[in-house]
């Protein structure tokens, strides 16, 4: 699958993809929300939620690495690292 075919898909259907294949890598907090960053074979996906609520806002996705900066303090990659 490619992040074309992925947007294609409604919320509901995206939310069980994400949790049937996605990587978690990262989380962060911006204000009232709460982000997650995903992982698949050729790009991510950043699922937005209201953080008291959980309430699901949106789903971005991207190729491209630049948009992952925001999480780039909080992944550990002592494990990645031989």
């Amino acid at each position: 699958m490619n992040l074309f075919e992925f947007d294609f898909y409604d919320d509901t259907e995206k939310a069980k993809i994400i949790n049937d294949y996605g990587i978690l890598v990262a989380e962060r907090q911006a204000g009232r929300y709460s982000f997650e960053l995903y992982q698949f074979e050729t790009f991510y996906v950043e699922r937005q939620l209201e953080t008291k609520t959980k309430v699901f806002k949106r789903y971005y996705c991207f190729a491209d690495t630049f948009y992952i900066e925001p999480y780039l303090p909080s992944i550990d990659i002592r494990n990645l690292v031989y």
